[in-house]
């Protein structure tokens, strides 16, 4: 990997791409199907957004469980 690359990846942290990669394709699939964002975010009950709450966690924590043990690896 050159330099350059390595810059642009310390700057940006795995949490934060992911976040960002979500994002995106959410952002698509409302786009596609005319579905407006903060009607949305209004119609959810307390359950649902938890239920959405638990599975960015848990997302979360699987990318950063990999990250490590690609760091790990990497590093042997």
């Amino acid at each position: 990997m050159s330099k350059s690359n390595e810059q642009r990846n310390s700057k940006i942290s795995p949490t934060s791409s992911s976040l960002t990669i979500a994002d995106l394709l959410i952002s698509d699939v409302f786009k596609k199907n005319n579905i407006n964002l903060n009607k949305v975010k209004t119609e959810l009950s307390n359950e649902k957004k938890q239920m959405i709450r638990n599975v960015v966690n848990d997302l979360t924590k699987q990318v950063n469980d990999y990250v490590e043990n690609t760091k790990k690896k990497d590093s042997k």
